[in-house]
């Protein structure tokens, strides 16, 4: 699974965000599972689970299920921490094939939504 360029961070006071990303499938995973699938005779329909997370504090912050064909549009919304850089990471896991999970840091930038509206006046 390939992760497009990621979405600035969008955020409404007080302290809100979302993550948009374009989740597109490589193909590999999908030709390799097919190949596993028909020696089982199982159906099985891939799915992904794209979680935010705080490593620090080991919190859960969004969870999403995707069903993946070849692309896939996600949003996530969570609640941000105080004013301050929050560093998160976004993680694809897959529920169909091992060792294909993934994760990716990024950093969010909270402003006080009273500081913001003074400076703009």
């Amino acid at each position: 699974m390939v992760c497009g360029n990621p979405s600035p961070i969008y955020r409404a006071p007080p302290y809100r965000a979302c993550k948009e990303h374009i989740l597109q499938s490589d193909g590999l995973l999908a030709q390799f599972a097919a190949t596993l699938l028909s020696e089982s005779k199982a159906k099985r329909e891939e799915g992904w689970w794209v979680v935010i997370g705080d490593p620090k504090s080991n919190t859960l912050l969004s969870i999403k299920r995707v069903s993946l064909g070849r692309s896939a549009k996600v949003r996530l919304d969570f609640v941000c921490g105080a004013p301050g850089r929050h560093n998160y990471t976004l993680y694809f896991m897959s529920d169909a094939y091992l060792g294909a999970d993934q994760e990716y840091k990024f950093n969010v930038d909270v402003e006080d939504a009273a500081s913001e509206s003074s400076d703009s006046e």
